[in-house]
């Protein structure tokens, strides 16, 4: 399947970045794009992008009122959630103390009080296949570095998972819309391979 004719769908989780997310796949040739509020909407999409940008309690309010918490668990489309979109499908977050869709059996946890909140700017890929490259977090919540882990960011010796994969399901604590060459690289190998 091309860019051409692939719908991606892009969930209504309150993340208030859709727009960016949406210049940068038109950017990738992708302009079949949907802004996704139901299961009927979901089902009609080849892929699905989670968003980023707010606060984990608003988004799984909105999730659980759209019906879609069990949906997107159990879907076996291709779904990548960025920053807040990857931090919502952990199993809970400490932002609201909420539990979250539960695809990665792991919690959210704040950033110690001792180093600079948010984690914001550009940070160094750790392994995996993206090593080396520099990526633009905006975080004050991460998931430590485990077993999902691909690659990690070292903040102030705090080890935070940058990229997670599970299955059909992959998570970016950064956001690749704002990462300039790599981060278009990595919204290409998702979206179009």
């Amino acid at each position: 399947m091309t860019g051409n004719n692939m719908k991606i769908g892009i969930l209504n989780s309150g993340g208030y970045n859709f727009n960016s997310i949406k210049f940068a796949l038109n950017r990738l040739g992708i302009t079949n794009i949907s802004y996704v509020k139901s299961e009927d909407e979901l089902n009609t999409c080849d892929k699905i992008i989670i968003p980023g940008v707010g606060h984990a309690k608003t988004a799984m309010d909105l999730l659980n009122l759209q019906n879609l918490t069990t949906v997107i668990k159990n879907t076996k489309k291709p779904v990548l959630g960025i920053c807040l979109g990857m931090q919502i499908m952990c199993q809970f977050s400490e932002e609201g103390n909420v539990d979250c869709i539960g695809v990665f059996d792991k919690n959210i946890v704040r950033l110690p009080a001792d180093v600079v909140t948010p984690q914001m700017g550009w940070n160094k890929l750790i392994g995996g296949k993206y090593d080396g490259k520099f990526v633009y977090f905006a975080n004050s919540f991460y998931l430590p570095k485990c077993e999902f882990t691909e690659n990690y960011v070292d903040y102030c010796g705090i080890k935070i998972s940058a990229m997670i994969r599970k299955d059909n399901f992959l998570g970016c604590q950064f956001h690749p819309e704002k990462s300039g060459e790599i981060g278009e690289k990595i919204l290409s190998d998702f979206v179009l391979l």
